[in-house]
């Protein structure tokens, strides 16, 4: 099978940061996924995938992925 997927994420590691120290911004990120996977058989998949990063401060590479999974 040949299946497209998109994925969202928003997370902050350092929201809950002791306020004796100074909060990394560019830890803040809002990430969306998009890709296709393709499964030859059940037990495994090939996956492509572009992942583009937006941060509250500072700037990260947007990346490009390429994955092979096996159920065992």
């Amino acid at each position: 099978s040949l299946e497209p997927f998109i994925r969202y994420e928003r997370y902050d590691t350092q929201r809950d940061v002791n306020s004796r120290f100074a909060r990394d911004k560019s830890k803040d990120i809002e990430l969306i996924v998009a890709g296709v996977q393709c499964k030859p058989i059940p037990e495994i998949v090939f996956k492509v995938d572009y992942r583009r990063f937006n941060l509250a401060s500072g700037s990260r590479a947007n990346e490009i992925q390429a994955l092979v999974g096996y159920v065992f």
